[in-house]
């Protein structure tokens, strides 16, 4: 299924290297949002699926519509069955609560509980079960930009994590690194230098960019 492995693996450890950079930007964003680290709460669960709509949805949700997803999160969500559920258990009841929810899909149901375990510090026995959130950015890099992957072998952002395709895809990423969910740090890339702030000259991974929108230090076309 990966094309190149060899490309694939040398573009996961640049960005490794840049890991922290990125859980800062990260970090200053739940800490304005007022997240309790450590607290498994309905209130802290929240404001970390806000942000996670607003930042990683395809686009920006009303006032109204956020009241209306935090309405129906409330109403599904049970903090008492998360406590009380274990291993894949608990990952299939957070992960099929969220994705009955009107306007939550399976992307934004996968950045929802990287940040419980990465940015909350909870329910860490969840983070080999997790999987990598796959959006517009995620299959430009893999398919356009690395080409460690074709069209047809990449999932689309609405898929399931549960197709065939999905777990295929999932597998694959494991089999090139562990924990897959880590593999998410491309989002950072695509989002960052690769939009429509085009920035190849800064990019972490440009020398093994195989479309690049500028070639050479002085930016030429």
């Amino acid at each position: 299924m990966i094309k190149n492995t060899d490309t694939l693996r040398k573009a996961i450890q640049a960005l490794l290297k840049h890991k922290t950079e990125i859980a800062d930007f990260s970090r200053n964003l739940f800490e304005f949002m007022n997240t309790k680290k450590g607290e498994l709460t309905l209130e802290n669960l929240q404001k970390i699926l806000l942000l996670d709509i607003q930042s990683r949805g395809r686009a920006l949700l009303s006032t109204k519509e956020c009241k209306e997803i935090i309405r129906e999160f409330n109403s599904k969500m049970d903090i008492v069955e998360i406590k009380r559920k274990e291993g894949k258990d608990k990952f299939n009841y957070i992960y099929e609560q969220l994705i009955s929810i009107n306007q939550i899909g399976p992307k934004i149901a996968a950045v929802f509980m990287k940040n419980m375990v990465y940015h909350l510090g909870i329910c860490h026995e969840l983070v080999d079960s997790l999987y990598m959130p796959v959006d517009r950015h995620i299959r430009k890099i893999f398919i356009e930009k690395l080409r460690v992957f074709d069209d047809k072998d990449v999932p689309h952002p609405s898929e399931s994590f549960k197709t065939k395709k999905n777990q295929r895809f999932q597998k694959a990423l494991s089999d090139i690194y562990k924990p897959r969910v880590d593999i998410d740090l491309f989002w950072f890339v695509g989002n960052m230098f690769c939009n429509k702030r085009i920035a190849c000259h800064l990019c972490w991974i440009r020398d093994l960019c195989k479309e690049p929108y500028f070639k050479g230090e002085n930016l030429d076309i």
